[in-house]
């Protein structure tokens, strides 16, 4: 039991006074004998005995009613959780935490969940005494500059409230109350208490790896319920096809989901792309369920293209916008460092055919050369049949990848196996090579091509059928590589040893021929699959260089690699809300790049260089804040114990009574005004009575 007003309970010496009143005027009878009196000494003693009961009666209930009234104004309270009887009067350190995650961006009959959360931050100021302090924290972002203000102007806190606006991070309740617990930690105040106005998602709160359990702050959670409203969002989109090329077809896979608790059917799904509408859908969805559905479109353009996938207004609009961008180049730069032989000859001509336009410029450069080469110099280089790299060619080449270049090796015979095994393939992280296969003359007959991966993006729209009959080439001499860690083989020999395999290093791919091009190698440049293959490889690298597939989510960093002619001119980020803000290179010793920690809103963030064009990146929300379901705060472990308060009730009456209990003072009250009651019939009827 708790008492609020505590020192009122020094009036218990008051029920002191009926006692000591009756010890100093009570009466000593005096003895008078009078013999015509002596039949009267019977009567007497009855009618004293019974006086002297009353008197005693009213002692007791004069007594009685003095400590009751003590006890109603010390306001007893019983299972409160303050812990003694100066909680009272102690101030008060608080922690209001606000969800203003997008989940809460939802409507019902007419009021916005957020507003109804807001209201309730509000009615929670008025709980608050002067001397208390108060501190207002995001749920889905602590870093905000009003979770490091201390309010003890508890207006001017109900004002920074209506300037939150709806946020875009996922909800974070662990990392938020992990922080209001540091900041009541430092407070000397001996009443701490963390208010928690949230939807309580599951996705965003995991109870189990929080232990408060030791801590002497109470925690006390307003629900806003939230969960019966209708909602559907995009979860993700990917593009399927890797080479993207003007006026060529383009398949996307969009995730949709529906996290309500009923089904919904004919939701219209449209896809935009620079702002034209050029596919739609019509999505049904039971309750709960996900569905990929796939879209088609042709680009119109080279360059960088952004797209929007939107779906119909339901309970949530801030999910159903979903953002992606990807770059269709306008010409692949080549860099085709080789020493002379016919393998060099073949790759260009396949690159570029005698008398007809392509989509490469191909640049031929000696090893000699290959020094000077910067990261921004080429989208792709091929090395063709190279006996080796002295070190300065091998630091060029494992720097352009790492930047995010890609490469392509032939490995002919020129190939010094010792070379490339202490040098280039550990530079690379490549697999070492084992062993050659066949020979140079032939002598130990040749061998074909085996198992081919027909599902790799450089296959793509070859072949009219799934399961393609081309004339497989004969190879008379190759090299075998060790096993394909972190690799993967697109293209094996009958003998199962690679033939072409890609790897990803650092931002960058390698892909590597175990076989050369020349006729002493194979009769591949005869097959109809070379051209194709070669062109489709070069290209597969510069689409891997330009799109990035990670999507990303608010608040992820934006980095890249800059040319050295960046260096010293302006660097822009415009932002969704076509706003601009400067960015500052970091050059150290593998380049100048670039990071940008203000993607804050969903949409296309681009980078330009003395606005120019230089890089796109599309960001969108993080799904699982769109999922409902809520966490169970009646079923809590015991590591964290939060008492729940309703929004739409007396919040300041429920507070007070989780603070102190249920309050006893009004029985109190009425058991002393019945005790009065019986006090003024039982001295009227000792009035009435003959002394």
């Amino acid at each position: 039991m708790n008492f609020i007003n505590p020192f009122i309970l020094f009036g218990l010496a008051a029920a002191a006074i009926p006692l000591l009143i009756h010890l100093f005027t009570r009466l000593k009878s005096k003895t008078i004998k009078f013999s015509t009196l002596q039949f009267l000494k019977e009567l007497q003693q009855q009618h004293i005995r019974r006086l002297k009961l009353r008197q005693l009666l009213l002692l007791i209930l004069r007594m009685l009613i003095i400590v009751l009234l003590v006890l109603a104004f010390a306001r007893p309270a019983l299972k409160g959780t303050s812990s003694g009887v100066s909680d009272s009067a102690a101030k008060t350190s608080a922690v209001f935490i606000l969800d203003n995650s997008y989940s809460l961006g939802g409507v019902q009959d007419g009021t916005s969940f957020y507003a109804m959360a807001r209201n309730d931050i509000k009615n929670l100021c008025q709980v608050m005494r002067p001397g208390d302090d108060v501190h207002l924290v995001s749920a889905i972002d602590t870093t905000l500059a009003v979770s490091r203000k201390t309010y003890y102007d508890l207006a001017r806190l109900q004002k920074d409230v209506d300037e939150i606006p709806i946020g875009y991070r996922p909800t974070d309740l662990n990392a938020a109350l992990s922080y209001a617990v540091r900041l009541l930690e430092k407070s000397d105040n001996l009443n701490k208490e963390i208010y928690i106005v949230s939807d309580f998602q599951k996705s965003g709160f995991n109870p189990d790896s929080l232990d408060f359990s030791n801590s002497n702050i109470h925690f006390y959670g307003l629900p806003i319920k939230n969960n019966s409203i209708s909602n559907l969002s995009v979860d993700d989109a990917v593009l399927n096809t890797t080479i993207l090329q003007k006026d060529k077809m383009v398949k996307l896979a969009v995730t949709i989901s529906n996290h309500s608790f009923r089904p919904s059917g004919n939701n219209l799904a449209q896809l935009y792309l620079n702002g034209n509408r050029v596919a739609q859908s019509t999505v049904n969805l039971g309750a709960g369920e996900s569905a990929l559905e796939q879209f088609e479109f042709i680009p119109d353009r080279t360059g960088f293209l952004s797209g929007l996938l939107q779906l119909e207004e339901d309970g949530i609009e801030y999910d159903n916008r979903y953002y992606f961008t990807f770059y269709v180049p306008q010409v692949i730069r080549v860099g085709l460092i080789g020493q002379s032989t016919p393998d060099d000859e073949y790759i260009r001509l396949a690159l570029q055919p005698t008398g007809q336009r392509t989509d490469f410029y191909v640049d031929y450069k000696s090893v000699e050369e290959l020094r000077f080469l910067r990261p921004q110099d080429y989208d792709v280089v091929i090395l063709s049949n190279l006996a080796g790299l002295d070190k300065s060619g091998i630091d060029a080449i494992r720097d352009f990848v790492t930047a995010g270049g890609g490469l392509l090796m032939v490995l002919g015979e020129n190939c010094e196996i010792r070379a490339y095994n202490s040098d280039i393939m550990p530079a690379l992280t490549l697999p070492k090579i084992l062993s050659t296969i066949g020979s140079i003359d032939n002598r130990q007959g040749s061998f074909s091509l085996g198992q081919v991966d027909l599902h790799h993006p450089i296959f793509t729209g070859i072949f009219e059928k799934d399961s393609p009959d081309f004339q497989k080439p004969q190879f008379g001499f190759a090299l075998r590589c060790e096993g394909m860690v972190n690799a993967v083989s697109i293209m094996a020999y009958g003998t199962g040893d690679p033939f072409l395999f890609e790897k990803r290093v650092g931002q960058g791919t390698v892909m590597v021929f175990t076989s050369g091009f020349n006729l002493h190698n194979s009769n591949i440049i005869h097959s109809t699959i070379f051209a194709p293959l070669v062109a489709r490889s070069v290209a597969y690298l510069d689409a891997r260089r330009k799109n990035d597939p990670s999507g990303r989510r608010v608040g992820d960093l934006l980095t890249a690699q800059l040319p050295a002619t960046a260096i010293g001119k302006e660097l822009t980020f415009h932002r969704p809300d076509g706003s601009e803000e400067m960015a500052q290179p970091v050059i150290t010793g593998a380049g100048a790049t670039v990071r940008y920690a203000g993607t804050d809103l969903p949409g296309i963030y681009s980078l330009m260089i003395d606005k120019e064009l230089f890089g796109q990146w599309a960001v969108n929300v993080e799904p699982r804040e769109s999922q409902l379901e809520t966490v169970s705060l009646e079923e809590l472990p015991k590591n964290i114990s939060i008492a729940i308060l309703e929004s739409n009730s007396n919040i300041s009456q429920e507070i007070h009574a989780h603070r102190y209990g249920k309050e006893l003072w009004k029985y109190l009250a009425i058991g002393a005004f019945i005790l009065l009651i019986v006090e003024m019939l039982l001295f009227r009827e000792k009035g009435e009575v003959p002394a």
